[in-house]
């Protein structure tokens, strides 16, 4: 069983400045770490596997950091 700390995997995130850091991989599934800054427009479309957001999928006028946990199932990609 694996085990995460949210603090390390956001440290990690951050030294690599990637938007979306990906933390567990799985043939069934994968999970990641997805940041927007401050005043940061969200990119993302629709994606082809299924998806689970810890808070709602878009976001508009962010106005502080966002840290949104983030599974596919299948793994992304």
């Amino acid at each position: 069983m694996k085990a995460f700390e949210l603090s390390t995997i956001a440290e990690e995130r951050e030294r690599t400045q990637q938007r979306y850091h990906e933390f567990l991989r799985a043939q069934s599934m994968s999970a990641g770490l997805y940041h927007l800054k401050a005043g940061q427009t969200d990119p993302q479309r629709p994606h082809s596997q299924d998806e689970l957001y810890y808070v709602e999928h878009r976001f508009h006028a962010i106005t502080e950091g966002l840290d949104i946990l983030v599974f596919f199932a299948p793994a992304e990609g």
